[in-house]
Parts: C-alpha cells; sequence; structure tokens
C-alpha cells in the first residue's frame, strides 16, 4: 500500500500538511520517481507558494532533466525566499555553469562557501568552475581544501591531479591519482 499525501478531502479526514505533501515528494524524488515527485512538489506550492524548500527541489528536477533555464528560474525563486540556504546557491551555480555563465555559476559558489565554509560539494564546484576558466592554481587550493574536510574524497583527489597535472606538476598529480584509486577501492 503506497502512501498518498493528497487524500480526498471530506469525509472527516483531514488534508494533508504542506510538510506531509513535501515529505512523499522528497521520498518519491529519492526513489527516483521525478514525474511523481515533481507532481507532490507542485501540491505542496499549491497550498503554499512560497515552500521555498519545494520550488528549489523542482528546480533540481529541472536541473535533473537537461531544463537549465527552469532549473535558474525555480531555484532562484527558491533563494528569494530563504537566501541563507547553501545547497540552494550550490545548485543554482550548477544549472548557471551548465548555461555557460561561469562568472555567476562561481558567485553563487562563493554564496554557498560564505553561508556553509566547509561544504565539500561547493568547494569542489567552485573548483572546477575555475579550472574552466583556465585557473588551475586557484582551483587546486579549493580541492586541497576539500581533501582537509574529507581527505578520502576521490573526486577531489582527481580533479587535484588534473588541476596539479595542468600546473605541470605531474609527481604531485600522480600521487594524488594514486590517492583516488585507493580511496575507491
Amino acid at each position: 500500500n503506497e502512501r498518498r499525501a493528497a487524500r480526498k478531502q471530506g469525509g472527516g479526514e483531514a488534508a494533508p500538511s504542506v510538510q506531509a505533501i513535501f515529505g512523499e515528494a522528497l521520498r518519491l524524488h529519492q526513489a527516483g520517481r521525478l514525474a511523481e515527485a515533481e507532481q507532490f512538489y507542485r501540491q505542496a506550492l499549491a497550498r503554499d507558494p512560497r515552500h521555498a524548500d519545494s520550488l528549489h527541489l523542482l528546480g533540481v528536477l529541472a536541473y535533473q532533466a537537461g531544463r537549465h533555464a527552469d532549473a535558474v528560474e525555480l531555484i532562484g525563486q527558491a533563494i528569494r525566499l530563504k537566501d541563507n540556504v547553501a545547497f540552494y546557491h550550490n545548485n543554482l551555480g550548477l544549472a548557471l555553469k551548465d548555461q555557460g555563465k561561469r562568472g555567476a555559476a562561481m558567485e553563487r559558489f562563493e554564496r554557498a562557501l560564505v553561508l556553509q565554509p566547509d561544504y565539500p560539494e561547493a568547494q569542489i564546484n567552485l573548483g572546477n568552475a575555475l579550472m574552466d576558466e583556465g585557473r588551475a592554481e586557484e582551483a587546486a587550493a579549493w580541492y586541497r581544501r576539500t581533501l582537509a574536510l574529507q581527505p578520502n574524497y576521490p573526486e577531489a583527489n582527481n580533479n587535484l591531479g588534473n588541476a596539479l597535472k595542468e600546473l605541470g606538476r605531474l609527481e604531485e598529480a600522480t600521487a594524488c591519482y594514486q590517492r583516488d584509486r585507493k580511496s575507491v577501492v
């Protein structure tokens, strides 16, 4: 029996709360049932158009579907309602980066890091954006910060290796790639 957040009103049953609807949407989203999740996020927003988490995750769904302009709009709306959530800014940065708006993306990653300085995904994403700009030394510094927090972070080791290779520091790059292989095993 699958739970349904949307129950028929009447018959004495109380309508589910926005949080209950959102919870079901999140469960479906995590289970990979994206179309159903989208319906529940929209139900939550029908009840409360200012539900920032639903706007944000609708934007994430749009991003996952390759609809980057929609993702930017929806996540941007969530940020206008709730500006202090680091992962909103990080996800907006990803959508902007995929639109080719690297400068705006880096601003979002930086904002995420102001809000949460020890946010490894935002550190990696900022490093990646810097690499795309040809700024390997700065990117390497961000990858190192990530590794200081999480020494066995495979993506950070690999990306640091790429940055060091770009800088011509091949022995250091090789050591990073070797650490990357060990952390995956």
